[in-house]
């Protein structure tokens, strides 16, 4: 890959990172995981320094969006899913059930709390589920018009 590229991929990510579900990092809350500078390669998603640090610690592949070199085909994979996909696939069975209080996401500053959630999350994929299907819309059915005077 050429510098080139490089400089278009950062460019491309950090767009992406500025995109409303990626704001904030994926694994955690707080003023800590604001503006994330890592992309998990592995689920295309972006990350703050402190959960980056937790996801290498499980050996999942993490890079600083501004000092790593990325594929075409990560920086497409970072498109794709993004924050947002990833909630709704990992943590689809955690929303708005039990597993929410039983196991918070917590601010990063919380590291073996934050490192039990994100084993759950990512490793142990206790909490994902299928994405949401499109929702379908039935063919409109035209109700009789009343004839017009």
């Amino acid at each position: 890959m050429n510098s080139k590229e490089d400089v278009k991929h950062e460019k491309m990510l950090r767009e992406m990172s500025h995109r409303a579900g990626n704001k904030q990092c994926m694994t955690c809350v707080g003023h800590g995981g604001r503006a994330p500078q890592y992309v998990c390669v592995a689920f295309g998603t972006f990350l703050c320094t402190a959960c980056a640090g937790v996801h290498r610690d499980f050996q999942f592949r993490v890079k600083s969006i501004s000092s790593s070199k990325f594929s075409k085909e990560e920086v497409q994979l970072a498109n794709e899913e993004g924050n947002d996909a990833a909630r709704a696939k990992f943590l689809a069975g955690w929303y708005g059930t039990e597993n929410e209080r039983s196991c918070p996401m917590v601010e990063n500053t919380k590291t073996a709390a934050l490192k039990n959630f994100i084993r759950q999350v990512f490793v142990e994929r206790r909490f994902e589920g299928e994405r949401p299907a499109p929702a379908q819309q039935a063919p409109a059915q035209q109700a009789p018009q009343a004839p017009q005077a």
